[in-house]
């Protein structure tokens, strides 16, 4: 069997990437929370190009050995102001190495034409599941840096994904400073380019151990090479009109190689684990998404954390919620009052009465004695 190319034999080339000159630049039907996932298009337009415009996805992060930004290992996506989202097989082997992120990069032996950002690194954690019984899935890790990123105009993060979201038939984007080919040489410039995502059965007729945890991507004569590992692997989302970053290069074949897609880490398939890493390393840095809601499922992981605390402070202590009209009405007031500020900080459409509905079901099985004590949240906010 043909070895698998992976560390640092992954990233974006080869391209003529569909370009528009309004993509990624916002005014979409649907809002984020914060600003995230825009590009700095300057009026151009590229149509079946390879080379970015200067600064053009200020989402992008090269991985460097620390005292030398003029080689970039590895690709990432910023995400926080303290966290770069990256693959774990970008980890160096030697503990001791120690790494930097080049943040505005976009030429990488210009010192004049974009103006760039370093910052140490000073964690770099993966998966634990990662590489045990030599497998390949689980390719995530995210890079704890050692201050903020100055976000601006030509640095800021990626949109983050909500839980489930799928893009099989979709196009996305891949963007690095990979090969041209594989085992040619690096460019100086950034590239991009767009794939097309196709069912995990893809994947899994040329590879083994394939997941619903990875996403596969194919394209004729288009792929990912040598030096983008880690990269961002992003798609338009059409409703915000900006870039939610769906995937991190993994592994292949070669680069390009008929029949052989890409596989990238899928990240939805790991939301929970990059969240809680983050709260663990910068309590209280946040990601950006999208501000649709239809369901409890849709809503952003802090803002249910909040909702599972209200639930309990309210419904475990027998004095918050009495059977007596006035006390249940004051114990509403006062439960409406703090759903609907913690709607406003979210900017969660709908978010407050969804909410407070449930709240009111809760109420009823309380009194009704349907209230699971044992198991906390009913069904519905599970």
């Amino acid at each position: 069997m043909q070895a698998v190319v992976a560390a640092f034999l992954l990233g974006a080339a080869l391209v003529f990437a569909d370009d528009s000159s309004e993509w990624g630049l916002g005014g979409g039907n649907v809002q984020t929370n914060c600003t995230c996932g825009y590009t700095n298009k300057n009026g151009g337009r590229i149509v079946g190009g390879r080379q970015t415009l200067v600064n053009e996805y200020p989402l992008i992060a090269g991985i460097v050995n620390r005292g030398r930004p003029d080689f970039i290992f590895c690709g990432g996506t910023i995400i926080t102001e303290r966290h770069v989202l990256t693959a774990s097989h970008c980890k160096p082997e030697r503990s001791s190495q120690l790494l930097s992120v080049v943040l505005a990069e976009h030429k990488v032996s210009s010192k004049t034409e974009s103006r760039t950002t370093i910052i140490d690194v000073t964690q770099f954690i993966t998966h634990e599941q990662y590489n045990l019984k030599k497998n390949t899935e689980h390719d995530v890790a995210l890079l704890v840096l050692a201050s903020k990123i100055p976000f601006g105009k030509t640095i800021g993060p990626a949109c983050f994904p909500k839980a489930n979201l799928n893009v099989v038939g979709q196009k996305i984007r891949v963007v690095g400073w990979g090969a041209l080919y594989s085992d040619g040489p690096q460019p100086d410039v950034l590239q991009k380019v767009d794939l097309d995502v196709q069912p995990t059965s893809a994947c899994s007729k040329v590879y083994k151990g394939i997941t619903e945890g990875q996403l596969c991507t194919y394209t004729l004569k288009k792929d990912a090479c040598q030096g983008d590992s880690g990269g961002p692997v992003i798609w338009r989302d059409p409703g915000t009109n900006r870039y939610t970053v769906v995937g991190i290069v993994s592994y292949g074949y070669g680069c390009a190689r008929p029949g052989a897609p890409g596989v990238n880490t899928k990240v939805s398939a790991y939301r929970d684990w990059i969240l809680q890493k983050i709260q663990q390393t910068v309590p209280g840095a946040a990601t950006c998404q999208n501000n649709s809601l239809r369901s409890c499922d849709d809503a952003p992981d802090d803002f249910l954390l909040r909702i599972h605390f209200l639930v309990h402070s309210f419904f475990h202590d027998s004095s918050s919620w009495s059977t007596s009209a006035d006390s249940r009405r004051k114990s509403e007031h006062k439960a409406r009052k703090i759903v609907f500020i913690w709607a406003r900080e979210t900017l969660v459409d709908e978010a407050a009465s969804m909410v407070f509905d449930e709240l009111a079901r809760v109420h009823w099985l309380r009194l009704n004695g349907y209230w699971r004590q044992s198991t906390g949240l009913p069904t519905g906010l599970v």
